[in-house]
């Protein structure tokens, strides 16, 4: 009996033994904004075969949520020259230990093209994550051969959607080493709350930056507002155009119809708030917010730039729209506050949709992937 049970021992050590050999400790290149580091993160530090998980990011520590396993390190520099030096001093001697197995990156220039070189440098396999904007903005640049030449040599590339996939094929990216990686969030912080008791009609979250199109959302509530007078949109976020925005608002008289709330460190409560999410972006991928507001029922009204038409079904799990036509925007929004069985079908399907966005399914995918770079 003692003997069978030393055997057993033994065997659970070596099984022990044989995972820990198997864990890798990875490094992450990037520089993105707060939600966006820790949903591209989390699924990380969540796969059993990866023991630690070092940021190196030109930015302050993020607060969205935990991170188990994460070790960061912020880089500081009087220039931008100077942190993107500093960066691939920090990512190289992390990747000369060792225990790290890996890079990963997301955003392929600069922060992917600095991963790359670092895995050069120190002979580790590199992963190359596109989101989306980037894609669209070097492989139109005068250096864009250039990057696909070195990126292509990338150990894993993954993307948000076949269009991007389809797009890199065309230029040559080896097809073996591309794969599609979906979005995941915390899915149970977003609260379902029935549309009645929401505060909002529509709700606009991220950046207001120029591709974001604000303006054109703005001018949309300004024509729904002659049929709907009580319109009204909620814009949680900061940027550069806010207070030109508030102006555009002002000259259309939308004082009572558009709230500007700022940045806001957790946005859940505020999809939660409204009935239509809303994205009229000359250029995206597939933003994180569109889920947000999917994951929180509201119905996606967006327009058909990047991957979204991947995901967003016209009719069936929201409306897209032509980017640049304020018109045709309004024409989605009023849609949808006409005909209450339109909306509370794709509603139903968007719903429906709900667990594709759990962080559990994409840290499956990447416990596969970093068992391939590192085999």
């Amino acid at each position: 009996m003692a003997h069978t049970e030393n055997m057993n021992l033994s065997r659970e050590d070596n099984m022990e033994e044989s995972t820990m050999d198997r864990q890798a400790e990875v490094v992450a290149v990037m520089r993105m904004g707060e939600a966006n580091t820790y949903y591209h993160l989390k699924p990380i530090s969540m796969c059993p075969n990866v023991s630690s998980l070092h940021l190196v990011r030109p930015l302050p520590s993020i607060q969205r949520g935990e991170i188990k396993k994460l070790r960061y390190y912020e880089i500081s520099g009087k220039t931008i020259i100077q942190r993107l030096w500093h960066v691939y001093q920090k990512a190289v001697k992390l990747g000369m230990r060792p225990q790290v197995k890996a890079f990963v990156s997301f955003y392929a220039f600069p922060y992917g093209f600095i991963a790359f070189l670092a895995g050069k440098r120190t002979g580790k396999p590199v992963h190359i994550g596109f989101v989306g904007s980037d894609w669209n903005r070097n492989c139109h640049a005068w250096y864009g051969h250039i990057l696909d030449r070195l990126l292509r040599k990338a150990r894993l590339i993954t993307v948000p959607g076949p269009t991007m996939k389809k797009e890199m094929l065309a230029r040559h990216y080896p097809p073996e080493k591309i794969f599609l990686l979906p979005h995941a969030i915390d899915v149970d912080e977003y609260i379902d709350v029935s549309p009645e008791k929401r505060k909002y009609d529509c709700i606009f979250v991220g950046y207001l930056l120029p591709v974001k199109r604000v303006d054109i959302i703005i001018s949309a509530i300004g024509i729904v507002k002659r049929v709907y007078p009580q319109i009204s949109l909620c814009i949680v976020g900061d940027g550069p155009l806010r207070s030109g925005l508030e102006s555009q608002t002002k000259e259309l008289r939308l004082e009572q119809n558009i709230s500007f709330v700022g940045f806001q460190q957790q946005p859940a409560r505020w999809f939660s708030d409204a009935r239509i999410v809303l994205i009229a972006s000359d250029m995206e991928g597939f933003p994180f917010t569109l889920v947000e507001g999917m994951v929180a029922g509201a119905v996606p009204v967006s327009t058909t730039v990047g991957t979204i038409p991947d995901f967003i079904e016209h009719g069936k799990t929201g409306l897209l729209v032509p980017p640049g036509d304020s018109n045709a925007l309004a024409e989605s929004i009023a849609c949808l506050m006409d005909d209450k069985q339109l909306y509370d079908r794709i509603r139903d399907a968007v719903l429906e949709k709900r667990k594709e966005f759990r962080f559990e399914n994409v840290a499956n995918l990447w416990s596969n992937w970093i068992t391939m770079m590192c085999s």
